[in-house]
């Protein structure tokens, strides 16, 4: 099910290429055509930089389709244990053309770079919480190899448990641990640099705390 799966479609190219552009271009166009079609926006817009701020708790009440099967799996009859599980394929086509100034002498450089991720999202009560998410990034075609940023076989992205050691009706206090993403402001400083194939994880302890209107977090 496409709905299922996030999925992203990009490409850079410069110059001349061995490949037909235009044919490649028009594919690239009527794949994302088609995933408008049977991907509906509603849940599109559900899906989060960072997928574990995805909510979905809403879907315990909603209609038994097969996606919601999968974004909701009540583990107990009161509904307070329950299962969320998710994936996501991102496939970039890239054409350097004479690459860093013709330096290397290898002309046209066409490659892709593909990026695969599965996660789980395990709910236990209202106040335990563990996220696992798995990542395996390849290249093909590129002819002086792949670079730092573009291949890593089935890794860790994230893995941490969620702990509300403290939680009322005013204030929240909440303490992850484990492997994690981060992103804040435009991301100069920390952030989960999205544009590369490979993306950026940290591994630490952060306390989240909420009191009606403001919000404090402490790496």
């Amino acid at each position: 099910m496409l709905s299922v799966f996030t999925v992203y479609g990009s490409w850079k190219i410069f110059g001349g290429s061995l490949f037909n552009k235009e044919i490649i271009m028009k594919k690239l166009i009527a794949i994302v055509l088609l995933l408008q079609i049977f991907i509906p926006l509603q849940l599109s817009a559900q899906f989060k930089l960072m997928r574990f701020d995805e909510d979905y708790t809403s879907y315990k009440d909603s209609a038994k389709t097969f996606y919601n099967s999968i974004k909701y799996i009540p583990l107990t009859e009161n509904n307070k244990n329950y299962l969320s599980l998710g994936g996501e394929a991102r496939l970039e086509f890239v054409d350097f053309n004479n690459e860093d100034w013709g330096r290397m002498d290898i002309g046209s450089n066409p490659f892709l770079i593909q990026r695969y991720n599965v996660h789980a999202d395990l709910h236990l009560g209202s106040r335990v919480r563990i996220f696992g998410q798995v990542r395996s990034a390849w290249e093909n075609g590129r002819k002086n190899g792949p670079r730092p940023i573009d291949e890593d076989h089935l890794n860790i992205q994230n893995l941490f448990i969620d702990i509300d050691v403290l939680k009322n009706e005013k204030e929240k206090l909440t303490v992850r641990a484990g492997r994690q993403e981060l992103d804040y402001g435009s991301g100069r400083l920390i952030s989960v640099r999205e544009g590369p194939n490979l993306r950026l994880y940290f591994d630490g302890l952060k306390f989240m705390y909420k009191k009606e209107i403001s919000d404090l977090m402490l790496l």
